[in-house]
């Protein structure tokens, strides 16, 4: 072998050892890292957890927005298959919409359990119960069994975070 030919096998060989550490850093270790869990204080000031139930089974969608916008998302595409996770920042518009909706009264309100005529889950629908840490309190709200206001700016904010979820690709 000529002097040049070890030269570019070796300048290859450190390119890849470059370029797989990278891969490996920046990607891989995040699918097997563990969640970084949030301080007491960040997760008192807001979380929301979201999961739809009834006819989907165990393959319900569910999500997670946390105080800083972020989100995490997973859904399933078939039956009996693996979920599918995604995660990001929601828009702006989706965030300031949820920021404006929140409101103690409002959702100490549509916490309140009460019993529902027919659930959606019960006559094969689905219902969604979330859970809410707003300023150190915690609220469940159930489309089923609690007293919600599904035309007020709280469940339309909701909504708007379903239907962007649903787009993300």
């Amino acid at each position: 072998m000529k002097k040049d030919d070890l030269i570019s096998i070796w300048i290859a060989i450190i390119i890849g050892f470059i370029g797989g550490g990278y891969l490996y850093v920046a990607h891989f270790t995040k699918l097997y890292g563990t969640d970084e869990v949030d301080t007491q204080a960040e997760q008192e000031e807001f979380s929301l957890v979201a999961e739809a139930y009834g006819s989907c089974g165990t393959n319900c969608p569910a999500f997670q927005v946390k105080n800083d916008g972020t989100y995490r998302y997973r859904y399933f595409t078939e039956v009996n298959q693996p979920p599918i996770v995604r995660e990001g920042t929601l828009p702006l518009t989706e965030q300031r919409a949820l920021r404006r909706a929140l409101d103690e009264n409002e959702l100490a309100a549509q916490s309140q359990i009460v019993s529902p005529g027919v659930c959606n889950s019960a006559t094969g629908g689905v219902d969604i119960k979330y859970g809410v840490v707003y300023k150190a309190q915690q609220y469940r709200i159930d489309s089923c069994g609690t007293d919600v206001d599904s035309g007020g700016d709280l469940w339309q904010a909701f909504s708007m975070i379903w239907q962007y979820l649903q787009t993300v690709e």
